[in-house]
Parts: C-alpha cells; sequence; structure tokens
C-alpha cells in the first residue's frame, strides 16, 4: 500500500469515527428532549388513584388517571415517581418491563392482579386499550 493510499485510508476513517460520535450525541440530545414516563400514586382516597404521564417536556396531552377500587390504601405509598429509574421505589407495584431505547419508551407495571403497559400510542390496564386522549378517569372494579 502506498503512504497517499494510507493516508487517504486514514482520513476516511478518521472523518467517520467523527460522523459517529456527532450522530451519537444527537441521539443523546434527541432522547433526553422526548421526557419520561411519570407516575403518581395517591393513595388517600377509598382507592388507589395512579396518574401516568409523560413528563419532561414543555407541553404534552399524555395523561391518564386510573382508579383501582380493589385495592387497599395501605398497601401503596403515595409519591411521584419517575419511570423506569424510581420504579423499585414504588411500594405495591412492580416493574415487568422497560425499553427507553427511545423515550419516554414502554413501561410496563405489575399493580396486585393488574397490568398497566405505558407507551406513546396508548395505554393499556388489563389488556383495555386507552386513549391519551380522553380525559375521563379509567376506572377499574374487580
Amino acid at each position: 500500500m502506498k503512504k497517499s493510499e494510507k493516508r487517504d485510508l486514514l482520513y476516511v476513517i478518521g472523518v467517520c469515527f467523527v460522523l459517529v460520535i456527532l450522530f451519537f450525541l444527537w441521539f443523546l440530545s434527541y432522547n433526553a428532549s422526548k421526557g419520561y414516563w411519570e407516575a403518581e400514586v395517591d393513595s388517600k382516597g377509598p382507592g388507589v388513584i395512579l396518574t401516568i404521564r409523560r413528563a419532561g417536556t414543555e407541553s404534552d396531552h399524555l395523561s391518564r388517571r386510573i382508579l383501582f377500587k380493589d385495592i387497599g390504601t395501605d398497601v401503596i405509598k403515595s409519591g411521584t415517581f419517575k419511570l423506569p429509574d424510581e420504579a423499585d421505589e414504588m411500594s405495591g407495584i412492580k416493574m415487568t418491563f422497560q425499553d427507553i431505547t427511545l423515550r419516554p419508551g414502554r413501561v410496563m407495571l405489575q399493580l396486585n392482579d393488574h397490568e398497566i403497559d405505558i407507551m406513546v400510542a396508548k395505554i393499556s390496564v388489563d389488556s383495555q386499550i386507552h386513549a391519551w386522549d380522553q380525559a375521563e378517569l379509567i376506572e377499574i372494579l374487580d
């Protein structure tokens, strides 16, 4: 291999390396701008109210409230939790799946016998699909 060919090859490799680094930094910035899921647990009423919303963005319409009438309020601790990072701090609620490759991602929670599947496109509670743009409370009676 000639000296000029080696120099050209090193130049191409260097440019490719810089492009990969720039893409990686752009992806991190893009992902951070999409926010994260937040779960607010309120166990002060007759049941447990779980509010799921996308947080960390300027304005968003992704927010739903779920009322679990069959769950005792003494089992669940009230608070606001960033998902999936603080999911282990939620007493009585277990995270069963997470994929946050593209934020806010997908998070699945288990609350007693109830499964909550949180995605940007929809929210599913016990395999019942609910749209984000509905304002009414989701009531789970069991």
